[in-house]
């Protein structure tokens, strides 16, 4: 007989060294697929998380920001009628 012949008859690995092989690969593929598929959860979570404290900070920012303005705005008022307090003041002593 010829060699390709003989190997042809006698197979390296049987049927169930097949499934033994395909059922650990399929094993391996799902708990990588769920793995991957907990990092995009987790990733869109961080996602979702970052972008809400980003508006919060926004709003807060904002907020803070139009009492400094109103402040500024009650100082200036509050210094010009000072002025014209003392401005007035001094006219009247003036006369």
């Amino acid at each position: 007989m010829f060699t390709s012949s003989r190997n042809a008859l006698y197979t390296r690995f049987s049927l169930n060294d097949w499934n033994a092989a395909n059922v650990t690969n399929y094993t391996a593929s799902d708990k990588a697929r769920c793995g991957a598929e907990k990092v995009r959860l987790d990733a869109a979570r961080l996602c979702r998380e970052a972008n809400d404290k980003t508006t919060r900070t926004q709003n807060d920012v904002g907020r803070r920001l139009g009492d400094r303005i109103g402040d500024i705005e009650y100082w200036k008022t509050a210094d010009l009628l000072e002025r014209l307090g003392l401005v007035v003041l001094a006219m009247s002593g003036a006369m």
